[in-house]
């Protein structure tokens, strides 16, 4: 069937080889250069099908004439075995090429032979650059060294080096924790030829743990504090409460005057640091308004200027359209106080402070790397320093209550943990950038609110402090602030009815029909809170007004620091005209809408166990 067939035929490919390389006359012929070379090329089987096969030309003189001779072999299997090794090869690489995970191979005398596309994205190393040179040239640190000779001396000795976390700098100077892990690939003599290491670059993992353990540090800190600020509340409600009805009463000629003026001045301080340990423990009432942060600035610029002294220059970045945020104004000013104030004692000798705004969309990848921050739109306001920086074990500790670096009578060590817990309580996030000698930054982010900005309203104009007739049941478990309340109202003609107990105060109320007019209760109570003594009362038709007190706020009454509609309530410390004001306010809203919730029924016996 192939006899005088041309052997293009077989092999179609071979055509416009022949023809490329034809002789231009028989002298020529062996100068074809084709000739004794091995081709790869397509051959037709019977029936048209294609099939790879090797072709060797040979070039024959007889007396016949000049003859090429081919020599064809089928290699079908052998093109089967190359592509099912490139596939394993391309998987391989691709396995290698995982993101996330750095892969690198070093020859048995510590070269490295390979590594992947994370290991140059992580390291900045370029393998091309770098092949077969020793890797522990690639450490940067005498620390690096050290960890990589103790995992290399323990593959030898045992074939596996389990896993290790090592710092590795990179080509930059960054350091980076990468989880190591390797293994060894033994020749046939049972010898290492090469070991290959995996990697997990764990440092934004490692971060975000520091993250959370120093938020679990804080909450419990904070919990703390909290419970320390309503014990010294109650007290100091009693101390300041006293001293304001014994100076009110006493003639100012008396011997003891100024020294129980300065017993009201020590006491009012006390109450200062109860409201920033509040502060810090989430625990404080907050009056949110709607505002712009720009203005806010705005209104502080000439307070900030003067506060911070002429030998720091203060900058504004204040970005224009900014978010509206909703925040109580006055703890705002507190943080940017407390943070200006910081700034400039870290400038002793001058510098440049500036205040920026910004409008921020956080995606996912940044809340990752940043614990409990939610994806979403922020106001960010950062506030930067050329002062002398903190150390790592100082930035630790920083939001810490009571921690400072200042000499002793220079700060109360409140400051910054007061910005915490008040960024905390807005649903904000703080985070601080410093490095010893290279200024610090602060940033605070403020979620963004989905509503018009709208002026804050200004301070309530002054109300004058009237007497009352009405009668008023006070349950207060605290003998002392309990007998302080009842003195100044009584003072101011009210008829006061005193319980030690939400037992006590139900029996008087069954017993005393309506006659009472408000309910003044403390928060926190033994047997029962005294949001469910007001529900209570109300469910058995007491129709009473309410005026709720506490060291702090409670989840009955508050939530996230922020009054509930319709309740009243009153902080403690407080003063003897602080509390008239409140009282006669509350005396002269409007009636409590009645309860239509069923009266319950109370075991005291068991709520006290």
């Amino acid at each position: 069937e192939l006899l005088d067939k041309p052997i293009s035929f077989l092999m179609p490919a071979l055509r416009n080889l022949i023809h490329k390389n034809k002789p231009k006359s028989e002298d020529s012929f062996k100068h074809i250069d084709l000739i004794g070379k091995m081709l790869e090329i397509e051959g037709l089987k019977k029936g048209e099908t294609d099939f790879p096969i090797e072709v060797s030309i040979t070039s024959r003189r007889t007396d016949e004439g000049n003859f090429l001779s081919f020599t064809i072999r089928d290699i079908t299997e052998r093109k089967n075995a190359e592509l099912e090794l490139k596939k394993e090869r391309d998987f391989i690489s691709a396995v290698l090429d995982t993101d996330g995970v750095l892969v690198i191979v070093l020859d048995n005398f510590g070269n490295l032979v390979r590594a992947n596309r994370t290991w140059k994205e992580v390291t900045g190393y370029d393998l091309t650059k770098h092949k077969n040179e020793k890797f522990e040239l690639l450490l940067r640190s005498d620390e690096e060294m050290k960890q990589f000779k103790i995992i290399m001396d323990k593959i030898y000795n045992t074939g596996k080096s389990g896993k290790h976390e090592v710092a590795l700098t990179t080509k930059e100077g960054d350091s980076r924790q990468i989880l190591w892990s390797y293994a060894s690939i033994y020749n046939a003599k049972g010898e290492i030829d090469y070991i290959v290491g995996t990697g997990l670059d764990v440092t934004d993992l490692r971060k975000v743990e520091q993250q959370l353990r120093q938020a679990q540090k804080m909450d419990a800190i904070g919990k703390l504090a909290g419970g320390i600020a309503h014990d010294f509340n109650n007290l100091l409600t009693a101390i300041n409460g006293y001293s304001d009805l014994i100076l009110e009463s006493m003639d100012t000629t008396n011997e003891f005057f100024e020294d129980i003026k300065e017993i009201r001045k020590a006491g009012y301080r006390a109450a200062d640091l109860t409201h920033q340990l509040l502060a810090f423990s989430r625990r404080q009432m907050l009056d949110m308004k709607i505002i712009n942060l720009n203005e806010v600035l705005q209104n502080m610029d000439k307070m900030l200027r003067r506060i911070i002294g002429e030998n720091i220059n203060l900058n504004y970045i204040l970005s224009e359209d900014l978010f509206p945020i909703k925040t109580d104004i006055s703890q705002i000013d507190q943080i940017i106080l407390n943070l200006a104030v910081n700034a400039r004692d870290a400038m002793p000798d001058g510098g440049r402070l500036t205040i920026e705004t910004a409008n921020v969309r956080l995606d996912k990848n940044y809340s990752n790397k940043h614990f409990a921050m939610k994806p979403g739109e922020y106001v960010m306001l950062a506030i930067s320093d050329t002062g002398i920086g903190m150390t790592k074990e100082v930035e630790e500790r920083l939001f810490e209550p009571f921690f400072t670096t200042k000499d002793v009578g220079k700060g109360t060590g409140l400051g910054l943990s007061t910005v915490y817990g008040i960024v905390k309580q807005f649903n904000g996030f703080i985070w601080v950038y410093t490095e010893p000698g290279e200024g610090t930054t602060f940033k605070i982010y403020l979620p963004k609110v989905e509503v018009k900005t709208k002026p804050a309203d200004g301070m309530d104009e002054f109300q004058a402090i009237h007497y009352g007739s009405e009668t008023i049941l006070l349950v207060e478990d605290e003998k002392f602030v309990r007998d302080f309340v009842a003195q100044t109202l009584t003072k101011n003609g009210y008829t006061i009815i005193k319980a030690a107990s939400a037992k006590e105060a139900i029996k008087i109320a069954e017993e005393a029909d309506n006659t009472i007019d408000m309910l003044l209760t403390d928060v926190i109570m033994p047997d029962m809170s005294g949001k469910e003594l007001e529900d209570y009362l109300r469910s058995t038709g007491k129709h009473l007004k309410t005026l709720f007190m506490s060291g702090y706020t409670d989840q009955a009454i508050v939530h996230h620091g922020i009054l509930n509609e319709n309740i009243e309530f009153m902080q403690k410390p407080f003063s003897p005209a602080t509390l008239l004001r409140k009282v006669r306010k509350v005396l002269d809203g409007a009636q409590p809408i009645p309860s239509e919730k069923p009266v319950h029924e109370l075991s005291f016996d068991q709520q006290e166990a």
